[in-house]
């Protein structure tokens, strides 16, 4: 029984860094709306205005981020 334990422990560790691999765009849900953001092509002000608690600041600090080291 210990051992099955350790095996789903072991087993979703290896897969959970995965999920932020493919992960590349950030979903928000405001008012039953489901918003899809994509970090990789969204500008600074559609990230600001999109997702909450990402102000213009932090959106241009993903721009600068993403242009220096690609996507």
């Amino acid at each position: 029984m210990m051992l099955k334990k350790y095996l789903i422990i072991l087993l979703l560790g290896a897969c959970w860094p995965m999920s932020y691999a493919f992960g590349e765009e950030l979903t928000e849900v405001s008012q039953g709306f489901e918003i899809t953001v994509n970090i990789n092509t969204a500008s600074a002000e559609e990230m600001a205005t999109l997702l909450q608690g990402i102000g213009l600041q932090k959106a241009q600090a993903i721009v600068e981020y993403r242009e220096q080291n690609g996507a």
